[in-house]
């Protein structure tokens, strides 16, 4: 049987077609890398003012810069330079060098609060600076060497007053807490997360998440001595999977190549509650992606049903609102019915909301 030949012109749309498939589709399988999505997790980039590095003596500020290269932004930097050069003149100095300064910022958390002893004075002088990384240390400093019952009784307390309800909100403090409670128990994934889930609903999975944000960066430093599975941890620690997807996607894009359409597939396999976790992953590795080309939204978070699509788009939407409020109005513009809904809803409330409707679906009995 003799095939037809095809039409110049059909052969040129066929390949106009594929090309800018493949083109789209290398757009979406190049998610963000698990460094750059620490750097916006905390929310709210800051506008350093700088005032504090510039009126800083001369010779100082120089010093430091020399002992920055060598040391990195190590708590030896921060401590010999948090009198002579001040904790505020090192905010400006990150701020202005990392952008959203997370990684960098909680070193000197924990420097500041060592040095004065003062919780309230500590988290008022860190604000919500570096994406609220300073807080953290602050909380992981001053709750590190109590134990890990005492910080468990006064977690939902102390996320409701002083200093720490003027700068952050709850659920904020409850993912700070979440970071304290993994140090105070030497790393214990399972004494941590029960832990957290002494909380209020709501605040449990923000706790939640700050347990595996932290436990993800004891990993990256501290290779495990035994070979954990590709998927390690979500697949052994169930409860609150959208937090552990949110830290730990990257395990499943590597497990699968960071095929895009594969990573879908697997998350389309597992169990309601696990799936929806597993597509907020999804959302929130595109977060720098989605910031660039607000377009890719739509595309990224169509898959699964309705309840993944919803977790899918909270995990780009939210923490991209705090920081891109006009990107993240972009990236809603083109969805329609239920998904506009759960977009603009995300961009009014941010991040750390213990009051949206969604938060049913994060949680374990659902």
């Amino acid at each position: 049987m003799r095939v037809p030949k095809l039409p110049v012109s059909c052969i040129y749309l066929v390949l106009s077609f594929t090309l800018a498939f493949n083109n789209s589709l290398s757009e979406v399988i190049q998610p963000t890398t698990s460094d750059q999505y620490d750097q916006v997790e905390m929310g709210l980039k800051n506008n350093a003012s700088n005032f504090y590095w510039i009126n800083a003596n001369k010779t100082v500020k120089k010093q430091f810069l020399l002992d920055q290269k060598q040391l990195g932004n190590s708590r030896e930097l921060f401590q010999k330079y948090i009198t002579s050069l001040g904790p505020e003149a090192m905010l400006d100095f990150l701020e202005k060098k990392y952008s959203h300064c997370h990684g960098q910022a909680h070193n000197l958390g924990k420097t500041l609060f060592n040095n004065n002893k003062n919780i309230s004075k500590s988290i008022s002088i860190c604000g919500n600076r570096c994406t609220n990384a300073c807080m953290h240390g602050v909380i992981g400093e001053a709750f590190g060497g109590q134990l890990h019952q005492e910080v468990t009784e006064k977690m939902t307390k102390y996320c409701f007053q002083g200093e720490m309800k003027k700068w952050h909100k709850p659920g904020n403090c409850a993912h700070g807490m979440g970071h304290a409670l993994m140090m105070n128990s030497n790393y214990d994934l399972r004494k941590s997360l029960a832990s957290c889930s002494t909380f209020s609903k709501g605040m449990d999975y923000y706790c939640a998440s700050g347990v595996y944000m932290e436990y993800r960066s004891k990993l990256k430093k501290n290779k495990p001595n035994v070979k954990l599975s590709k998927i390690y941890p979500c697949d052994k620690n169930t409860d609150f999977p959208a937090a552990c997807y949110r830290y730990f996607m990257y395990r499943i894009y590597v497990a699968h190549k960071w095929n895009f359409y594969k990573a879908v597939r697997y998350c389309k396999r597992l169990r309601p509650h696990q799936r929806r976790g597993c597509f907020h992953g999804i959302g929130n590795m595109y977060i720098n992606n989605i910031a660039k080309k607000p377009s890719l939204l739509k595309t990224i978070c169509k898959h699964g049903n309705q309840n993944d699509q919803t977790l899918c788009i909270e995990g780009a939407i939210e923490k991209l609102a705090d920081f891109n409020r006009e990107m993240a109005k972009k990236a809603c513009k083109p969805l329609a019915a239920n998904n506009l809904i759960t977009c603009q809803a995300a961009i009014a409330g941010k991040l750390y909301q213990l009051n949206k409707s969604s938060m049913p679906l994060y949680r374990p009995s659902q």
